[in-house]
């Protein structure tokens, strides 16, 4: 991870569900060896393709099974993807999502970004990656709230896990009249995680919603593709 959030002109992040009949590891295999061969050549103006599997639930329980991150060049490839994926072009692609997605569970949501903390030569080594996502406490404003956990939360969580080494920090933005179902997304690569249930139990007992997940990164080169937020 590295450069600023405005990197790539709009980020998109999916929480993306399994099938119910469907294992994990199931649901892995298919979306990595068929379904982002199908996708990656529709979407011409991606120039960033991430998939975080999640491997361990660590607090609380996701309705999500992968967090997938869409980085366009510009809101115009953004819009183009699409109109694509709607018309006939993107039939078979649709048509696939339904042989290992629950759709009707899938999220989408916009998010804006900033490196916490970058590894040296790219952070070789790494063995431990977490995503933890946090839903602000009922009646308390956004701003109030994410500027806080940036200020707090997010040093307190680099100080539970064992030599972290980069850190990336999103605030989401809605991409629709509704709200995104969590205020802030920190991804951590760490050696280790040592134990993360103080930090998560110190944000419920504000009133905050918590998930942590440990995940496995794919990420799928593509044209214009460069390590950044």
């Amino acid at each position: 991870m590295g450069g600023l959030g405005r990197a790539f002109g709009v980020k998109v992040l999916a929480l993306i569900s399994r099938r119910a009949d469907l294992s994990r590891d199931a649901f892995r295999a298919h979306y990595e060896e068929v379904h982002v061969p199908l996708a990656v050549p529709r979407l011409s103006g991606l120039v960033r393709y991430v998939r975080y599997h999640v491997t361990e639930e660590l607090v609380g329980r996701p309705t999500f099974d992968c967090l997938t991150e869409f980085c366009y060049r510009d809101r115009g490839a953004f819009d183009d993807t699409l109109t694509t994926l709607a018309s006939d072009a993107g039939d078979d692609i649709r048509r696939d999502e339904l042989v290992f997605m629950d759709k009707a569970v899938n999220t989408f949501f916009e998010i804006d970004g900033r490196v916490v903390r970058e590894a040296p030569g790219g952070g070789g080594g790494r063995h431990a990656s977490i995503t933890a996502l946090v839903r602000r406490p009922a009646g308390v404003s956004t701003g109030d709230f994410v500027s806080e956990y940036e200020e707090q939360a997010v040093p307190a969580l680099l100080g539970a896990m064992r030599e972290p080494m980069d850190c990336a920090q999103y605030r989401t933005l809605s991409l629709g009249d509704g709200e995104t179902p969590f205020d802030c997304i920190t991804h951590v690569h760490a050696r280790a995680v040592d134990s993360i249930d103080g930090w998560a139990a110190r944000l419920e007992g504000q009133g905050a919603g918590v998930v942590v997940v440990g995940v496995s990164e794919h990420v799928t080169p593509v044209h214009g593709d460069r390590r950044a937020l």
